[in-house]
């Protein structure tokens, strides 16, 4: 759980609803009173991370993953880890011979 106690989360359909709100030119006041918001501040700031995310994708920036990484990842990093290992010793074992 992030944010605040009693922070409010919305969804990809109530954004949508927001932005055809703004292009009908309703103001953030209106919308607001409408969803239920604190304030239009909260209305401005959830337009504003929108397309802060939309510009993001554009540019090919994917969004990072949070939390903890799964076991699938884990047992991946530990076994590329091992074989790092393997090669460090392998490269040392050869490493005398090729003086020769």
């Amino acid at each position: 759980m992030s944010g605040q106690k009693g922070m409010k989360h919305y969804g990809a359909t109530i954004i949508d609803q927001v932005l055809a709100f703004r292009g009908e030119g309703k103001t953030h006041r209106e919308i607001a009173d409408l969803f239920g918001l604190r304030n239009p501040a909260a209305s401005k700031e959830l337009l504003k991370r929108y397309h802060q995310k939309v510009e993001r994708l554009s540019q090919g920036i994917l969004p990072c993953k949070k939390g903890r990484p799964s076991k699938k990842e884990e047992s991946l990093l530990e076994e590329n880890h091992r074989l790092k290992k393997q090669v460090e010793v392998l490269m040392l074992f050869l490493q005398p011979r090729e003086r020769r």
